[in-house]
């Protein structure tokens, strides 16, 4: 009989072992179920946050692009003004000229029609 309970206390200390072995298992188990998902979390998140940062850096850039095109359209404005004022001028001086032509025909005729009376 005394064998028999040795043999039982044995037995049970046996499948207590066994018992927590398997809850160790399963707790293993259930940790590295739960890294996985923590990490599939952290993973989106991580990606939600990297493409927000594109949307912000695009919109920087889409707005430092508009900046650098305004100065490019400033100063192609600013050359072609100072092109325009530079045939402006030439008409101008090309005017002037063909004026004074004028003037100095005009005026050698009249000091010829003087002369002559």
């Amino acid at each position: 009989m005394e064998n028999i309970i040795i043999q039982i206390e044995i037995d049970l200390k046996e499948n207590g072992k066994m018992i927590r072995k398997k809850d160790m298992e399963y707790f293993i188990f259930q940790m590295i179920t739960n890294m996985k998902e923590n990490g599939k979390l952290i993973r989106k998140k991580d990606m939600e946050y990297f493409i927000f940062q594109m949307v912000v850096n695009m919109k920087e850039n889409l707005k430092m692009i508009k900046e650098k095109d305004m100065e490019n359209i400033i100063l192609l404005m600013e050359v072609n003004m100072k092109e325009d004022a530079k045939m402006i001028k030439e008409k101008d001086m090309e005017y002037n000229i063909i004026r004074m032509e004028i003037d100095m025909k005009e005026n050698i005729k009249l000091i010829k029609k003087k002369d002559m009376e």
